[in-house]
């Protein structure tokens, strides 16, 4: 119970944080369920649970719909959502996406470009979650080591991105106000996010990090 409910926050607080980078994310609710055992009603349980927005008003609120495209290369992408994707996972250390199948991302078409928004965190290392393991893949040793999946074509637009992280980086902490969330959780937390920020602000690590082979 106990470590389930503080999953479930881990992986609100990633969304929440998505939310704070970029309108192309979905909203999400947080909100506390009371149970009630006939047998024992003097010992309510308590579990949080939260509420993802759909597709729908995901997508209009993006001003676009969502459609289903497999097999899409990222230069068709708009280039700024799918370079917050990039980053976001890498900084989650999330490896459960991918753009050719469509995995763990949606797309929404609007008049001007097809905008990536990515969903479902609950396999990164940053959530942590029981369940979580190392993806094979990618030969991941550690469910805490951090690779890029795709890249940045420029040197401009990853810097640039960086910086924008890095702009937020006060707002990327504000699961630290959390009553809920455990403080030995948040302190994980912290440390991985604060980790990111390490590579990032290295030119040099930066470039090494999402500029694969060049």
């Amino acid at each position: 119970g106990v470590q389930s409910n503080q999953t479930l926050l881990k992986e609100y607080w990633t969304y929440r944080l998505l939310n704070e980078l970029t309108p192309n994310s979905f909203k999400v609710h947080l909100f506390k369920i009371t149970y009630l055992h006939q047998n024992e009603p003097l010992e309510p349980e308590e579990r949080f649970a939260f509420l993802i927005e759909n597709n729908k008003e995901m997508a209009a609120r993006l001003g676009g719909e969502t459609v289903s495209k497999f097999g899409l290369t990222p230069s068709k992408l708009d280039q700024a959502s799918y370079h917050n994707a990039l980053m976001f996972n890498y900084m989650i250390g999330n490896l459960d996406w991918n753009i050719v199948h469509q995995r763990n991302v949606k797309y929404v078409q609007t008049d001007e470009s097809l905008i990536v928004v990515p969903y479902d965190f609950d396999q990164s290392a940053l959530v942590y979650a029981p369940y979580a393991k190392p993806h094979p893949d990618y030969k991941q040793k550690n469910l805490e080591d951090r690779y890029c999946i795709g890249s940045f074509d420029n040197k401009t637009a990853l810097e640039a991105m960086a910086t924008e992280f890095i702009t937020q980086k006060e707002q990327l902490q504000s699961f630290k106000q959390c009553s809920y969330l455990g403080e030995s959780y948040k302190l994980r937390m912290q440390n991985y996010i604060d980790s990111f920020f390490e590579e990032i602000e290295n030119k040099r690590r930066l470039k090494r990090a999402f500029m694969s082979g060049r």
